[in-house]
Order: C-alpha cells, then structure tokens, then sequence
C-alpha cells in the first residue's frame, strides 16, 4: 500500500465553483472557454484570488444565475474550444 500525505485544509485554495452569490475574485484567462454554440463557459476547478498576480488576472463575480466576466483584451478564445461541465457565463464585462 502506498502512503500519501493529506493537503491541509489550510493550504486548500479557493475555486470558482466555491464563490458566493455577489463575491467577485481573479482567475486565470483560461479557465474561460467557448463551447460549439459559442457559449462561454468558465472551469469550475480553477482558482478564485483575491487579487491579481502573475497569470491571475481576469475578474469575475458570480450572480444568481452564473458568472459576469471581465474578459482578458489579448486573450483570444475560439468556438469548440473546451468541453466537459462548466459554470455558464451570463455577461461579459468592459
């Protein structure tokens, strides 16, 4: 049997899928995808900052019913781009 140590919960960094209804954060500009339709998704494993830094740099905020996006200016996204369950965005934001 092989041993594995155990994360301490105090080490455990906050995701997308953990944010509340009217909290907003920072995350990567890739953890935002476009499916076939065209549809935005965000990667609801991905981390949730407090603030910027380094690749962390796109804002969100979570709403009753998804995401607002502050989207990156020279991140490009193409249509078909991710797939799997994602947290629907409901706005992009300037």
């Amino acid at each position: 049997m092989t041993k594995h140590a155990l994360l301490p919960e105090s080490m455990e960094g906050r995701t997308i899928s953990g944010m509340f209804v009217g909290e907003s954060a920072f995350t990567l500009p890739w953890a935002m995808w476009a499916d076939g339709d065209r549809h935005l998704w965000l990667r609801p494993d991905y981390p949730a900052e407090d603030e910027t830094g380094g690749t962390v740099c796109m804002r969100i905020a979570r709403t009753p019913d998804g995401f607002q996006v502050w989207p990156v200016r020279d991140h490009d996204y193409r249509p078909g781009d991710g797939e799997g369950k994602g947290l629907p965005v409901v706005e992009l934001m300037h």
